[in-house]
């Protein structure tokens, strides 16, 4: 499948439940703006982007300290030294 898609295929620790409900939140979350079913040759890859980057990703999650995926994406990857977060998932 990795091959197929061009990219890389994520699974759940069996040891770690909460991975699970994490993505399917996020999921949930994704579907409040494209219901199962959505025909995404309706919608450009710019929309669906935007969705994700300005919806999802900007969303506080309890389980990063009420932080966002954005904010924790920047904090560990642009060299944000004013945010230093430890958590567990």
């Amino acid at each position: 499948m990795e091959i197929f898609v061009e990219t890389q295929v994520y699974f759940c620790d069996v040891d770690k439940l909460r991975q699970k409900s994490l993505i399917e939140n996020i999921n949930g979350d994704f579907r409040k703006w494209f219901p199962s079913g959505t025909d995404f040759n309706n919608f450009s890859q710019k929309q669906i982007d935007w969705v994700i980057n300005n919806v999802i990703n900007d969303k506080l999650r309890p389980c990063l300290k009420w932080i966002s995926a954005k904010e924790i994406f920047f904090a560990e990857y642009i060299n944000n030294k004013y945010l230093k977060i430890n958590f567990k998932l």
